[in-house]
């Protein structure tokens, strides 16, 4: 979770109180950075633009216009060096297919992300 900045769509109706959670939490902060977008279509807009644009794009599984699969996918073949984590309500094995072939780098379970963020954030403290 090493960022200078994070980039977080917002997705399903279910996602959006961790969303919001997130934002409230770390909505503020200089570096790392964490923007929160309410379209993943203008996050790949920005990303094929500048593909330096961010460091890490954490996704639910449902977004509004693709799933979180593709839509880290294709932030992958955008720019290979963005860390991409798939935020998910359980780590079944389908899932862990993309782990093993390196489309996406990481899942996290939803109920999990804030917690490991926090720690992420103050590991890089020390």
């Amino acid at each position: 979770f090493i960022t200078t900045h994070a980039v977080i769509p917002n997705g399903s109706y279910g996602w959006c109180p961790l969303h919001w959670g997130i934002e409230q939490k770390f909505g503020n902060r200089k570096n790392p950075h964490f923007e929160f977008s309410s379209d993943e279509m203008q996050i790949l807009s920005r990303l094929r633009k500048n593909p330096e644009y961010c460091d890490l794009v954490i996704s639910a599984y449902t977004l509004k216009q693709m799933n979180g699969i593709d839509f880290l996918e294709t932030v992958r073949r955008l720019n290979p060096a963005i860390s991409t984590v798939l935020c998910s309500e359980s780590l079944d094995a389908d899932l862990q297919w993309y782990v093993n072939n390196q489309i996406i780098d990481r899942i996290v379970l939803r109920d999990q992300l804030e917690s490991e963020l926090e720690q992420a954030i103050d590991a890089e403290k020390r």
